[in-house]
């Protein structure tokens, strides 16, 4: 869903034929595809490394990780809550925080625990990305596993989503 062969899906284009093998494996790939997850481990990680080097990305995963800490108070271990929104105040800390890494990039600072920090960077640009197509057909679960909050943006139903894919390409052969 992040990137889009536009070639093949503008609107002046010849009709296409997509051959898709192993469409039995559609339905939990698409859920893959269309979900996200955010770790809070990961957002520790990566603070931890950036402390000393880039302190605007150190504080903005602060302010994340203190949302995070705030909704694991939420959470038994091991038992999910499923909530039917999104919180803006989580949305708008991840939004701060690509809008610093995104300064740090541009600016050349390179430091140990770059490709870490890139790593993060992407997952949060894919969470915000799903919960722009956040309606009925998705869930927020939150699940405490031992230390750790797994946040998962979860599209309960893809078939909308697919069907759009679909439509821009023209004729799409399924066959496993």
């Amino acid at each position: 869903p992040l990137v889009n062969l536009n070639d093949f899906t503008e609107k002046n284009r010849p009709e296409y034929t997509v051959l898709l093998d192993e469409a039995h494996n559609l339905p939990a790939r698409s859920h893959e595809m269309f979900s996200a997850r955010i770790k809070k481990q990961k957002i520790l990680q990566v603070r931890r490394l950036v402390k000393n080097k880039a302190p605007t990305l150190y504080k903005k995963l602060s302010g994340i990780n203190t949302w995070m800490l705030q909704k694991s108070k939420e959470c038994n271990v091991n038992e999910a809550i499923v909530e039917s929104g999104i919180s803006q105040k989580f949305l708008n800390r991840l939004t701060a925080f690509v809008v610093a890494a995104k300064d740090v990039f541009s600016t050349g600072h390179h430091f140990n625990g770059k490709p870490e920090v890139l790593d993060l960077f992407f997952e949060i640009i894919m969470f915000l990305k799903a919960s722009e197509r956040f309606d009925e057909n998705y869930a927020m679960i939150y699940q405490k596993v031992e230390q750790d909050l797994d946040i998962h943006l979860y599209c309960i139903n893809t078939a909308k989503l697919l069907f759009k894919a679909i439509k821009k390409v023209g004729t799409v052969v399924f066959f496993s």
